[in-house]
C-alpha cells in the first residue's frame, strides 16, 4: 500500500474496519463465527470481495488477549470481560503467563489469519491482524477502576504489569506476522483516557517496542486509538510507527498539522456511517478526501463498523472515493 510510503497511488485506499457488519450481510450467527475460523476467514474476504475493498481485516475482538492472561469471559452476541484480575502486587503480574500465544482462542485468532491469507490467492488485499496495545490489556486485566487509581499510584507496579503484557504481545507478534499478513494494527483506545505525561511515561516505548519486531519482520505497524486523542498528538508523531488510525472527534486538519512522520487512516464516524443517509454519507467522504493530503491518507472509519450498518452506507463510502 504506497499510502504507507507517502507515495502517489490512482486514488485512495478503501479501507473501513468491518467485522462483524459481515455476519448481518452474509446472514450468519456471530457466535458461531467466533469459534470457526474457516467461516471468519471466509466471510472477511468475501466482504471485502462484496464492498470492493483495499483491505482484509479479521473481526475486531480485543477479548483475545486479556483472556489469554486469565480473564474470564462471558458471551452474548459478543465476547466481553466478565471478571477481572487482582493486580496488588509484583507476585500477582509473575503469575501472569509468559506467552499468551498458546492459550484460550489465541491459536484460533492466529489460524484465521493464516486462512485468510491462504485466501488471497491473487494477493489482492492488504492484509491486516489486531493486537491490542499495553495499557489496553492492562485496563481489561485489572478493570477501569483499578487500573486508573493503580496509574496515578502504583506507577511502578503498572510499569511492571505493561511490561509483562508487552513481551507476551511481542511472543506473540512473532506467531502473527508469520501468518504471511502486511501489518498489524495496534489497538490501544485506553490511552484517550491517560494524560500525554503519563502516556509517555507508559505506553509509549511499549509500543516503540512492539513496532520495532513488526518492523523487523518486514511487515506494517498502524496504531488505532479510537477516542479524542488530540492530547497525544505530538507523542505519537514520535512514535515508529507507519499509520495512525483515528477517530471523528480528532479533527483532520489538526492530524495533518501535527502528525508528519506518519501515514493517516480515517476517520469517518461509525455512527454516521451506520445512521446517516448513503447521499449524505458520499458527501461526508468527498469533503473528507478534498481535505486530505492523498499521498499518505487511507479512507477509513474511527472505529469497527456497527454489525447493523445499512449495506448501502458501506457502498456510499466507496463510491465516493473512486467517483
Amino acid at each position: 500500500m504506497k499510502s504507507l510510503e507517502g507515495e502517489n497511488e490512482w486514488r485512495v485506499p478503501i479501507a473501513p474496519l468491518i467485522g462483524i457488519h459481515s455476519s448481518k450481510v452474509f446472514g450468519v450467527d456471530s457466535l458461531i463465527v467466533f469459534r470457526d475460523s474457516d467461516l471468519m476467514a471466509d466471510l472477511q474476504f468475501r466482504i471485502s470481495e462484496y464492498y470492493g475493498l483495499d483491505i482484509l481485516l479479521p473481526w475486531m475482538d480485543l477479548t483475545y488477549e486479556p483472556e489469554a492472561f486469565g480473564v474470564e469471559i462471558k458471551w452474548g452476541n459478543i465476547p466481553q470481560i466478565k471478571t477481572h484480575l487482582k493486580i496488588k502486587n509484583e507476585s500477582d503480574i509473575d503469575k501472569l503467563p509468559e506467552d499468551i500465544s498458546t492459550k484460550d482462542r489465541y491459536p484460533f485468532y492466529i489460524e484465521t489469519l493464516r486462512k485468510m491469507k491462504e485466501k488471497d490467492k491473487e494477493n489482492r488485499y492488504f492484509i491486516c491482524g489486531y493486537i491490542s496495545g499495553p495499557l489496553t490489556i492492562a485496563s481489561s486485566i485489572m478493570g477501569g477502576l483499578e487500573f486508573s487509581r493503580a496509574i496515578l499510584l502504583k506507577r511502578n507496579l503498572i510499569r511492571k504489569l505493561l511490561m509483562k503484557i508487552t513481551n507476551a504481545n511481542i511472543l506473540a507478534i512473532k506467531k502473527l506476522v508469520k501468518t504471511g499478513i502486511d501489518a498489524i494494527i495496534i489497538l490501544e483506545p485506553v490511552a484517550v483516557f491517560v494524560s500525554k505525561k503519563v502516556f509517555d511515561e507508559t505506553s509509549f516505548n511499549f509500543l516503540n517496542e512492539m513496532s520495532k519486531v513488526i518492523h523487523g519482520y518486514n511487515k506494517y505497524t498502524i496504531l488505532h486509538i479510537c477516542g479524542r486523542a488530540t492530547h497525544l498528538l505530538e507523542s505519537i508523531d514520535r512514535l515508529d510507527i507507519d499509520a495512525y488510525s483515528f477517530d471523528d472527534n480528532v479533527p483532520l486538519d489538526l492530524v495533518h498539522k501535527s502528525i508528519k512522520n506518519a501515514s493517516l487512516m480515517g476517520n469517518i464516524s461509525t455512527s454516521v456511517i451506520s445512521t446517516f443517509k448513503s447521499n449524505q454519507i458520499e458527501e461526508i467522504v468527498k469533503k473528507l478526501l478534498r481535505n486530505s493530503d492523498r499521498k499518505r491518507f487511507i479512507l477509513s472509519t474511527g472505529c469497527d463498523i456497527p454489525h447493523d450498518t445499512p449495506e448501502e452506507n458501506i457502498r456510499a463510502l466507496v463510491k465516493a472515493c473512486i467517483s
